[in-house]
């Protein structure tokens, strides 16, 4: 009998802890409609984890229904790149752009810790409504600076000008194209705000016609064994769709100017031989001949050997100057 009474307290203190447990905890809430609401659960050992989890729920709807839509166009550029994880990580990062935007109107409404497992649940609500309103007023602002930048590219007065017009505005049609993307989907019925400007692939197409027709590099390098720095420098200027003036007949518009340099030590140093490395990146605009960049990095790199380290520190200092050369790229056109 008395095993009987603990069994049957067991039972009943057992349904207790489930009539007490909120319905958002299996997915679905009665306070936060899907009607209304885009809601995310999650759970972890502390409440900050499954604060986080939770979000993380609601940002994977737009994932997923992103990735979804982004499937043409990923399957077409898998085709022109030389790998896939390139063209996978551009569309991860469109994603995730518009979603850290949509996200900034979400809120934890409730959390609640299982007294057996003593583990957290989150409950994370987006109000539709109160966000779609939000993003629109976004794309509206952004649609006013389009209109703004695309008369100043029209009239810029250099070719460096233009160049850094002509990405903000790439820049600045990617981003509403984004936002779009997560208002189409809080409104429920697919359809995004109508453009009143350049699309985001126009804007994009306008850029690199720029790039590969108006604006010319020339490249020089010393220090020894500079040859695959400035191989690398090149490569990722052609990559942007930028020209190399190899001809030097005419002045090009910019200069790249690298130096690069290697200091292998004959001491060791608990066995291992070092060699100290530092190259650096100048870009000058010829028009008036100011250096616009200027970018650098040093290190030492160790092997057992004097020639090993050496050549570890050029490997090191080739993965630096690419590297810098992005810098160097991105500096250029903000």
């Amino acid at each position: 009998m008395k095993h009987m009474t603990l069994f049957t307290l067991v039972l009943v203190l057992s349904g207790m802890v489930r009539a007490q447990t909120p319905d958002w905890v299996a997915g679905k809430s009665g306070t936060y409609p899907d009607q209304y609401y885009i809601t995310g659960v999650g759970s972890g050992d502390t409440r900050n984890e499954a604060e986080n989890q939770a979000r993380a729920q609601i940002a994977q709807v737009f994932r997923i229904q992103l990735n979804a839509r982004f499937s043409t166009n990923k399957t077409e550029t898998l085709r022109g790149t030389k790998g896939e994880g390139e063209s996978l990580d551009v569309t991860r990062s469109r994603v995730d752009v518009g979603t850290t935007k949509t996200l900034e109107g979400s809120e934890i409404a409730d959390v609640w810790q299982d007294p057996q497992t003593m583990e957290y649940y989150a409950l994370a609500v987006l109000d539709k409504e109160k966000a779609s309103s939000r993003l629109a007023g976004q794309i509206a602002a952004l649609d006013s600076d389009l209109v703004d930048l695309t008369r100043e590219a029209d009239t810029a007065a250099t070719k460096l000008g233009k160049l850094r017009l002509l990405a903000s505005i790439a820049g600045t049609a990617a981003r509403r194209r984004d936002l779009n993307s997560d208002y189409s989907i809080l409104s429920g019925s697919g359809q995004g705000i109508p453009l009143t400007g350049v699309s985001a692939d126009e804007a994009s197409s306008r850029l690199s016609n720029y790039c590969s027709s108006q604006i010319t590099f020339d490249l020089s390098a010393d220090g020894a064994d500079s040859r695959g720095a400035a191989q690398v420098v090149s490569d990722a200027l052609t990559e942007h769709g930028f020209k190399l003036n190899v001809s030097n007949d005419t002045l090009a518009d910019l200069s790249v100017h690298l130096s690069s340099h290697l200091e292998p030590s004959g001491t060791p140093v608990g066995g291992w031989y070092y060699c100290r490395w530092n190259v650096a990146i100048r870009l000058i605009d010829n028009s008036r001949g100011n250096i616009i960049v200027s970018v650098s990095r040093s290190g030492r790199s160790g092997q057992l050997t004097v020639e090993r380290a050496k050549e570890r520190a050029q490997y090191d200092l080739d993965h630096a100057v690419k590297a810098l050369a992005g810098d160097m790229l991105k500096k250029l056109l903000e």
